[in-house]
C-alpha cells in the first residue's frame, strides 16, 4: 500500500507513480491504490485523524481493502 504526503496539493502522487514502476519489476505485489496526502501541514486534525472527513473516510476504506487483498494473499501461498 503505498501512500505519501507532502506540502504541496498532489500529495506526492508522481512520486508514487514512480516508486510503483520497480517495485512491480522487482515481482513485488503492489495495491492497486494509492493514498497520496496533500497539504499535509494542515491536513490533521489530531494525531490519528485527517480533518477532511472525506479523505478520513477513503484512507479507511483503502487500508480495509488493503487488509483483505493482504489476506488472499497469505491465503494463496
Amino acid at each position: 500500500f503505498l501512500m505519501s504526503a507532502s506540502t504541496s496539493a498532489r500529495g506526492g502522487i508522481l512520486g508514487l507513480n514512480h516508486l510503483e514502476t520497480p517495485l512491480r519489476a522487482l515481482q513485488m505485489y503492489v495495491f492497486p491504490k494509492m493514498f497520496p496526502l496533500g497539504n499535509a501541514m494542515g491536513a490533521f486534525a489530531s494525531d490519528t485523524l485527517l480533518a477532511d472527513a472525506k479523505q478520513q473516510q477513503s484512507l479507511i476504506s483503502m487500508l480495509d481493502e488493503y487488509r483483505i487483498f493482504t489476506q488472499k494473499l497469505t491465503q494463496t501461498q
